[in-house]
């Protein structure tokens, strides 16, 4: 498989959280969302290329059509030697300009409708900002078409990366100078953290906030369990010795005792008909701890009984909606992913590009940084988890990326000659999720 034709079928972000909640580690090892999240930070880590740019927009009333679409991509990532681009990137800023135009059409709504004399600011948070590309594109949006708005927006971006904050100021600043610079700042913080949403929350005083995340869902570490003789058992990864100098993990079950698993299961369905791939029903979605830890959730899609829990997700859920309770969620990510050979509901493709082609494994427990590892979104799940957590008055909606740019791109701006447009053609297997809360913020 050429990497391009990877690519074009999903395009995994470097700029996400990858640090886990680090409290589960014992002599005895660790839960598999820690040990997800150290291979997934030494494979970033050790991969500064990961991280593409592009050095200037793409101009697609150029290109002949799909064809001339695809060999301009292959172009790209043999002359500038990266893993991949995210869609970000490829389709600036024509992605950040439709998230801009929603967020300032949402903002002017409510700052009309709410009497909350600090509602005229806009604040916007970014959760991963990559090379700053997504930050810079809506600001500069913001700053042409609605200066009054520009005069009081502030954006942050929550990264785990040093370099990429840096990285991201200095882009931010190149692209808007001083304006944009006096209202942008990037963080290194955890975004499943709790502290890095108290402070933000304080810094701001109060207020509603836009958060975002683009491709931030697939990278994030997941925990594993599985169901043996009715009863529901997390995993844990323990080590020994290679041989070598080195350490081999293997899985261990232990009874569910991990709170973070347990609300992940509690919020939805996982095993039952609703967490099947592919599967339109929305019935039944909630299910009590309960009938996961006893068994009484269903037959899961396939014989190994296994499910991936996005827990480091659910952490950014309750963090976000403690801390900053009055908010509009945007996540925007893959519901399926191509290739994958990991068993289990919402397993991961474990994946390393050699010499342009993709090398896909059969399991996580693979050598520490050596290959990418990310996940499907399932979005009912992730409309359910959110409800739970944001609480009475949550609004959700999920639609498909294609969708949602319909709406708000300037698509006369992406379309190729023939007619083809990549922005809403390409990359279908992505959707947009959307959760509101609008709570008074007292401080």
């Amino acid at each position: 498989i050429m990497l391009v034709s990877r690519c074009l079928a999903r395009a995994s972000p470097t700029t996400s959280t990858v640090a886990a909640l680090a409290t589960t580690a014992s002599p005895c090892g660790r839960l598999v969302r820690d040990h997800i999240a150290d291979s997934l930070s030494s494979y970033f880590g050790s991969r500064p290329e990961v991280v593409g740019a592009l050095e200037s927009p793409l101009e697609f009333k150029t290109m002949v059509g799909r064809s001339g679409y695809e060999f301009r991509l292959n172009e790209i990532y043999r002359k500038a030697g990266v893993s991949w681009l995210t869609p970000a990137e490829i389709f600036q800023p024509h992605v950040g300009e439709a998230i801009a135009r929603f967020v300032v059409r949402n903002h002017l709504g409510k700052t009309n409708e709410d009497k909350d004399g600090d509602q005229d600011h806009l604040r916007i948070c970014e959760i991963g900002g990559g090379n700053g590309t997504l930050a810079a594109d809506v600001m500069d949006y913001v700053s042409r078409n609605d200066p009054r708005v520009y005069e009081t927006m502030e954006y942050t971006v929550l990264d785990v990366s040093e370099s990429l904050c840096e990285r991201q100021r200095e882009r931010v600043a190149r692209r808007g100078g001083d304006g944009h610079a006096q209202r942008f700042s990037s963080v290194a913080a955890d975004a499943a953290s709790r502290e890095a949403w108290r402070d933000l929350g304080r810094s701001w005083g109060g207020g509603h906030v836009y958060v975002l995340g683009l491709e931030v869902l697939d990278n994030l570490a997941h925990d594993r369990v599985e169901r043996r003789e009715g009863r529901w058992m997390e995993t844990w990864v323990e080590y020994e010795e290679d041989g070598s100098g080195g350490e081999l993990g293997r899985e261990a079950l232990r009874p569910v005792r991990d709170g973070l698993i347990r609300r992940t299961m509690e919020a939805f369905d996982w095993a039952g008909s609703a967490g099947a791939p592919g599967d339109g029903s929305e019935a039944g979605i909630l299910s009590s701890i309960e009938s996961f830890v006893l068994g009484k959730g269903g037959a899961p899609a396939d014989d190994s009984g296994v499910v991936f829990l996005p827990t480091v997700a659910q952490a950014i859920l309750e963090n976000l909606s403690r801390e900053i309770p009055s908010h509009t969620l945007l996540m925007m990510d893959f519901d399926h992913l191509p290739d994958v050979r990991v068993a289990g509901r919402n397993a991961p493709l474990v994946s390393n590009t050699v010499a342009s082609v993709a090398q896909d494994a059969s399991t996580y427990l693979v050598p520490p940084g050596s290959h990418d590892i990310f996940f499907p979104t399932n979005f009912k799940a992730l409309a359910a988890m959110y409800a739970r957590v944001a609480g009475e008055g949550a609004r959700t909606t999920t639609s498909a990326c294609s969708a949602f740019f319909k709406e708000h791109a300037d698509l006369q701006r992406t379309t190729t000659m023939s007619g083809y447009n990549p922005l809403i053609e390409d990359f279908t297997n992505t959707k947009v999720f959307v959760g509101t809360t609008r709570k008074r913020t007292l401080r």
